[in-house]
């Protein structure tokens, strides 16, 4: 039995102080193996899905702010800045992009090389997104490095993060549907890094549910086709449990610690 959690129009310091909070808190009561085959439960973990209010962009935990956003267009519009504790590029979300966090032990013979080989983690827990997704009549795959791709544009990010106390946090954002002019005033998208990907423009990129499927889309039919992608995946079953009010508090005094602090938001980690 899966913890699960879901919120919505959580500030971009509350959200990410919280996925931290889930990550050191956990403490399961079974060992949780990786799941072996495509039906192989879990013992004991947490989903979450949420979203936040419009808009906040975050960076990677490694990455220079400056470089990777527009600072002044986030001020001139009233744009939340902040820093995950997991990896990856930086991502503009709000009401119409699900948050989604993970929380799971690690194998033991994982631990230790997960940060550095993170593939086979990816591979693994991208595929509860891919199957709530095909739920909505959506193929998408994962690709390496940390992207979710429908027919080569980018429909979903992943990034992840492992606790010392060997707990991971699965980080993907996933766009139901996307202001991509506000999305490119505000993240600074190099050329070299679309060109690589053999694209000539940002917005060729990237794709969304509701392009995809041709029609509106709600929040709740996504997160809902999501929660059962997961349970299809891992062959698990899930309990809601919102945040309890000590939990609120804890993680209210991590934000206010951590991610509400211009140390942790704007000095770049990478050296």
């Amino acid at each position: 039995m899966w913890r699960y959690i879901e919120d919505d129009g959580v500030s971009a310091s509350f959200g990410l102080a919280a996925d931290e909070y889930l990550v050191t808190a956990f403490n399961p009561p079974h060992p949780n193996p990786l799941p072996q085959g495509e039906r192989e439960g879990r013992g004991s973990g947490i989903l979450r899905l949420y979203t936040y209010k419009s808009h906040c962009a975050l960076v990677g935990r490694f990455q220079d702010v400056e470089k990777e956003l527009n600072l002044e267009e986030c001020k001139r519009r009233g744009i939340a800045v902040n820093r995950r504790p997991t990896g990856g590029g930086a991502i503009l979300m709000g009401e119409d992009q699900l948050g989604i966090a993970i929380v799971s032990p690690l194998l033991e013979e994982s631990r230790g090389t997960a940060c550095r080989a993170p593939t086979i983690l990816f591979e693994t827990y991208s595929k509860g997104v891919a199957l709530g997704l095909r739920r909505l009549g959506i193929e998408a795959e994962f690709r390496p490095k940390n992207d979710m791709l429908v027919n080569g544009k980018k429909i979903a990010g992943l990034a992840l993060f492992v606790e010392d106390n060997n707990n991971m946090l699965f980080h993907a954002s996933v766009l139901l549907d996307m202001d991509i002019s506000l999305m490119l005033s505000v993240l600074n998208i190099s050329q070299g890094k679309l060109s690589g990907k053999g694209i000539n423009t940002a917005g060729g990129r990237i794709t969304t549910v509701a392009k995809e499927l041709g029609r509106k889309v709600f929040m709740r039919e996504l997160r809902d086709a999501i929660k059962l992608g997961f349970q299809d995946a891992f062959a698990v079953e899930f309990n809601h449990e919102p945040f309890n009010v000590n939990e609120i508090t804890a993680i209210k005094k991590l934000e206010e610690r951590k991610y509400k602090a211009s140390d942790w938001v704007y000095n770049s980690l990478d050296t």
